[in-house]
C-alpha cells in the first residue's frame, strides 16, 4: 500500500517536471486590466488597439509590453532575455517602454507630434486644454494632468451658466405683455407695447391706419375694428383729393394756397 503511493506521488512530481520544459506559446499575453479581446480576434482590444507579439518585436526571452496597455511572456530562452527591437517596440509609443528583459527603451516624445498630445505612461495622450463652451464647471484634463476650472460669466458678459454650458439667453424679441422661458432655466417678463404698436397674442403688431387717407374704410388688422377714414378730416389747408394710382382720396396740399378747398374733410 504504502509503495504503490510512494509511485504515484514519484509519477505526479515527474509530470510536473515534464513541465517545466515545455516552451509557452511566444505570443501568450498577460492582458492590462479591464482588457477584452475583440469578437473573434485575441490579437485586437476592445478598443482597437493592435497587440504586438513577441515575433513582432524580436523578442525570445522576456516580458516586453505589447503596445496595448498588457504584456507579453515570451518563453524561448534558450540563449537568455532579448530585448525588443526598439525600433519595433516605440512605434507609435513614447517616454519609456519596457524592453522585456528589466530594462526601458526610452522612445522620446517624437512620436506624440505637434498637435497638442504629450506622453502619458508611455503612449501619446491628449488632453483638455480648453473649457470651449464648458461654463461653471471643472474639467478632468486626462493625461496625468490636474483638472480645469472653467469659470462663469463676467462682467460683461450676457451669456449665463446652464448645466455646466455656456448659455445665451433669449429676448423679448416680437413678444410683448407676456412671460417667456429663456431657454437657460429663467423666464423674461416682456413689457407691453408701445404706441403706435399694439400687443396682439402676445406680439408686438403695428396696425394699419387710414394715414393720409380721407375716404372709404381700412382694417388695421392687429385685431383691432374697421377704420372709418372718411372721418379724418386734413390738418390745414390741405384737401381731399381722388388719387386714381391709390384708387382712393387723401390728404394733399392746396395747389391754390389762397383759395379754401372745395373738399376738405
Amino acid at each position: 500500500m504504502r509503495a504503490s503511493l510512494l509511485l504515484l506521488w514519484l509519477s505526479s512530481m515527474a509530470g510536473c517536471v515534464a513541465l517545466v520544459g515545455v516552451d509557452l506559446d511566444p505570443t501568450l499575453r498577460i492582458p492590462g486590466s479591464g482588457e477584452a479581446g475583440a469578437p473573434g480576434d485575441p490579437n485586437v482590444t476592445a478598443d482597437g488597439c493592435v497587440r504586438a507579439n513577441c515575433d513582432s518585436l524580436g523578442v525570445a526571452c522576456g516580458t516586453p509590453e505589447d503596445g496595448c496597455g498588457g504584456t507579453l511572456n515570451c518563453t524561448d530562452c534558450t540563449n537568455g532575455c532579448t530585448p525588443s527591437d526598439p525600433a519595433v517596440a516605440c512605434v507609435g509609443r513614447c517616454g519609456a517602454v519596457k524592453d522585456g528583459c528589466g530594462g526601458n527603451h526610452d522612445c522620446g516624445a517624437g512620436a506624440c507630434g505637434d498637435g497638442g498630445a504629450i506622453c502619458f505612461e508611455g503612449s501619446c495622450c491628449n488632453p483638455v486644454l480648453e473649457c470651449g463652451t464648458a461654463c461653471g464647471v471643472t474639467l478632468p484634463r486626462g493625461c496625468g494632468l490636474p483638472p480645469l476650472e472653467c469659470p462663469g460669466p463676467g462682467s460683461g458678459d450676457t451669456y449665463v451658466c446652464h448645466e455646466g454650458t455656456r448659455c445665451e439667453p433669449a429676448t423679448c424679441g416680437n413678444a410683448c405683455d407676456t412671460i417667456i422661458l429663456d431657454g437657460c432655466g429663467g423666464n423674461v417678463t416682456c413689457p407691453p407695447a408701445q404706441a403706435p404698436a399694439v400687443c396682439y397674442q402676445g406680439q408686438v403688431c403695428y396696425p394699419q391706419g387710414c394715414g393720409n387717407r380721407c375716404d372709404g374704410e381700412v382694417e388695421p388688422g392687429c385685431g383691432l375694428p374697421t377704420e372709418r377714414c372718411f372721418r379724418n378730416q386734413c390738418p390745414g389747408n390741405d384737401c381731399c383729393q381722388y388719387n386714381a394710382d391709390l384708387q382712393y382720396s387723401e390728404c394733399t396740399p392746396n395747389p391754390n394756397p389762397g383759395t379754401i378747398c372745395s373738399i376738405q374733410r
